[in-house]
């Protein structure tokens, strides 16, 4: 038994490993996104180099939108780097901490693509801005509602497993079982 158990604890470690990579480059590639974002400044700038529409609300929404999607995907970068591995419990921890300021980020990114779209489709196609913002509203609302759902339904499910069997490892045999999803 006690190699198996080893065996799990590797693939779990794998699976940890994996996951923190991946993410990291996702956050990366967000960061690069919103970093370039704003040199790119929807609507243009003036001959002084400030942002033609930076009085619109619209240009703020993005503005503050970009800015923490950038330093919330930097903020991932730089814990996935210093993260110190060895314990699992505390690097679920950390995974979960890190999923949620993804989610930020997306978030965030989308805001800031919705709000720019307004600005760069200006009053006559108002019409193709709305659209965005309904496609996109629609769309982040349906996959956090979906993901949180079966996040809330994993962690019930698992403290009635846990309750059950009263033992002290039933979460990493829950974890080797049953998908993780992290919100």
């Amino acid at each position: 038994m006690s190699g198996i158990a080893k065996e799990l604890r590797k693939l779990h470690r794998e699976g940890i490993n994996n996951a923190t990579n991946s993410v990291t480059v996702v956050a990366v590639l967000f960061a690069t996104v919103a970093f370039a974002a704003i040199f790119t400044v929807p609507g243009g700038d003036n001959d002084e180099g400030t942002a033609v529409m930076a009085h619109s609300v619209s240009f703020q929404v993005f503005f503050i939108s970009d800015a923490i999607a950038l330093f919330t995907s930097l903020d991932v970068v730089v814990v996935q780097i210093t993260v110190v591995r060895g314990e699992i419990r505390s690097e679920r921890r950390v995974v979960g901490v890190i999923n949620k300021l993804m989610w930020l980020a997306s978030v965030c990114t989308t805001v800031a693509f919705i709000s720019s779209s307004y600005i760069v489709m200006g009053r006559h196609h108002r019409w193709a801005a709305v659209l965005v913002t309904v496609f996109g509203g629609v769309t982040m609302a349906g996959v956090l509602g979906v993901m949180t759902y079966y996040v809330v339904k994993s962690k019930k499910l698992r403290r009635v497993k846990r309750k059950s069997k009263g033992c002290k490892n039933a979460e990493l045999s829950d974890a080797d079982v049953h998908p993780i999803y992290a919100i």
